[in-house]
């Protein structure tokens, strides 16, 4: 948009509605980058928490094996 497009409307429908209308898409602006970082982290997040999902159940299989031999060596 040019400086006579915008004249034209201020002229024509008033400051009041020409300052509306740029505030809005301005603050869509905004908010479509704000939504992409959003997403962005919560995509980072969600593979970080399954990361995690994956080491515990490791560990978790590694603590029973040693569970089961400890158990089996106080039998004797």
């Amino acid at each position: 948009m040019d400086a006579n497009t915008i004249t034209t409307l201020i002229t024509s429908v008033g400051f009041p509605i020409v300052c509306c209308i740029g505030m809005f898409w301005y603050l869509t602006k905004v908010m479509d980058k704000r939504d992409e970082k959003i997403d962005e982290t919560l995509k980072k997040m969600t593979e970080v928490v399954n990361e995690n999902n994956r080491v515990i159940s490791l560990f978790t299989e590694k603590l029973d094996i040693i569970l089961k031999l400890v158990g089996k060596g106080e039998d004797k």
